[in-house]
């Protein structure tokens, strides 16, 4: 399934709620390369509805030590292509 970016407001005002169930948020470390989808409902099972979506980031942890600041995120959503 495809994915578009989205924008939800600005970042530092979107919050877990504002997510819909076909969104996901799309991380990736400025260290090593590495990146990462996480469903909304991984999220959901993690933090409350209210937590902002930059608070998160920031707690991010990456195998090669890269934390918080060193994520560039934004949100994904998944949209049906029509042929």
């Amino acid at each position: 399934m495809p994915y578009t970016k989205v924008i939800l407001g600005p970042r530092y005002q979107v919050r877990l709620e504002d997510m819909a169930a076909t969104d996901c948020v799309f991380a990736r470390c400025l260290a090593c390369d590495r990146t990462w989808r996480i469903a909304t409902h991984r999220l959901h099972d993690r933090y409350p509805a209210y937590e902002r979506l930059l608070d998160i980031t920031r707690e991010m942890k990456c195998p090669c030590g890269a934390v918080g600041e060193q994520f560039v995120w934004h949100v994904l959503r998944a949209s049906i292509s029509v042929r």
